[in-house]
Order: structure tokens, then C-alpha cells, then sequence
């Protein structure tokens, strides 16, 4: 399953590569990137594995806040 989320809270690219790290790092998630310009986050996922909350979660221990988009 593919799903967007949007991100607040990015300044830089290398904020943006903190929230690809801390979510591809969740078990479940096959791969996670982030487009910097629009603030989206878009991340394949097994869904019998983890449930967006979880991803929603891991960007906040990053610190930074998402939704679904």
C-alpha cells in the first residue's frame, strides 16, 4: 500500500532525509521518501504489518508533525 502524508516542520533537506531514516526504519515499511518542495511524505508500506498512526508516530519521535494527506 502507498500512502502521502503531510509534513510540518521541515527546514532542509537534511530534515527532510531525518524523516526518510525514521521511517524506514519502522518494520512493515518497504520505502519511504520525501519531497521537500511540497512538504509530502510518501511511503509503501505492508499494511498487515503497520498502520499509518505508526508512521505518524515515527515522524513525531523525529520531530516533526504529520497527517494523511
Amino acid at each position: 500500500m502507498i500512502k502521502e502524508f503531510k509534513v510540518e516542520g521541515l527546514k532542509c533537506s537534511g530534515c527532510a532525509k531525518a524523516v526518510e531514516n525514521a521511517v524506514s526504519a519502522v518494520e512493515g515499511v518497504e520505502k519511504a521518501s520525501v519531497d521537500f518542495e511540497a512538504k509530502k511524505l510518501t511511503v509503501e508500506f505492508q499494511q498487515d504489518k503497520v498502520e499509518e498512526q505508526k508512521i505518524i508516530e515515527a515522524v513525531s519521535k523525529a520531530g516533526y508533525q504529520a497527517e494523511l494527506a
